[in-house]
Order: structure tokens, then C-alpha cells, then sequence
């Protein structure tokens, strides 16, 4: 999203782009979740498309900084408790 129109619809909160300072390779959180999931997911192996990015991490030194933000939680366990609250949430089956 652009920062102008950011600034627009966001205007008197703060926005903040939460993680762990850490990268993920796609494939491993794809296999990831199928794991939590069982089930094997629909993929297409694509060259690099544009606006696609090599690496990404969120910066969390504002939230840091701001909300005292300090992540614990692993990928592994994040997705499990997320896949398991999802499941409950929506009465989707295991």
C-alpha cells in the first residue's frame, strides 16, 4: 500500500507490521502448514514475477519501541495455534 493513501486511511492511529525479525523461506511455511493441516497444497512453481521480493522481514523496532513489543512465539507454534483456533472458530474437521 502506498504511505500516502496509508496516511489517508489511517489517519491519527499508528500502523505497525508485526513479526519476529526473522525470514521464512515460502517453501518451509507452505510445508508447514500442510503438515499442521494434512492435507498437501496446490502449488505452481513460477519464475520470480514483478514486485515479488528475494527476502522480507517485519522491522519491530517501533513496535518495540512504542508497545514494549518483544515476540516469543515461533512460526511452528504461531501456525499450530492459529490452525487449531481456525479450525474451532470456522467447525472445520481435522
Amino acid at each position: 500500500m502506498r504511505r500516502d493513501l496509508l496516511a489517508v486511511t489511517c489517519r491519527g492511529h499508528r500502523v505497525y507490521n508485526l513479526g519476529n525479525h526473522e525470514t521464512v523461506k515460502l517453501r518451509a511455511l507452505v510445508w508447514l502448514l500442510e503438515s499442521l493441516t494434512g492435507r498437501q497444497a496446490l502449488t505452481e512453481e513460477l519464475p520470480m514475477q514483478p514486485g515479488d521480493m528475494l527476502e522480507t522481514y517485519a522491522d519491530n523496532s517501533a513496535a518495540n519501541r512504542n508497545l514494549d513489543y518483544a515476540p516469543a512465539t515461533s512460526i511452528d507454534e504461531g501456525l499450530a495455534n492459529f490452525v487449531n483456533w481456525y479450525r474451532e472458530y470456522s467447525e472445520v474437521a481435522d
